[in-house]
């Protein structure tokens, strides 16, 4: 129990990208729990997120696919990293 979820940072985000775009744009890497868009002041979107993955493999698979250039959203790449940190520590299930 207590096991927090898997997260990740996702920088770059297109403004035109709504919660629900996002939604379906991670759900190909995996099964998404929670997408935290973060919105300034005004209601704006700041074109980050925290998306949270049920698995470990999710996260790696969205990672992968950041550093290989190949998550596109809406004609953009998005930046994807480890929210934690970026330990490097084997973490046990």
């Amino acid at each position: 129990g207590g096991g927090k979820g898997h997260e990740v940072f996702v920088g770059g985000l297109p403004k035109s990208a709504d919660e629900n775009a996002l939604w379906s744009f991670f759900g190909q890497y995996g099964s998404v729990q929670k997408v935290q868009v973060k919105y300034d002041e005004s209601g704006n979107p700041r074109g980050f997120c925290f998306v949270e993955f049920r698995d470990r493999e999710s996260c790696d698979s969205l990672l992968a696919a950041s550093q290989a250039g190949t998550t596109m959203l809406e004609g953009k790449w998005v930046n994807v990293q480890g929210a934690d940190g970026g330990g490097k520590g084997k973490g046990g299930d």
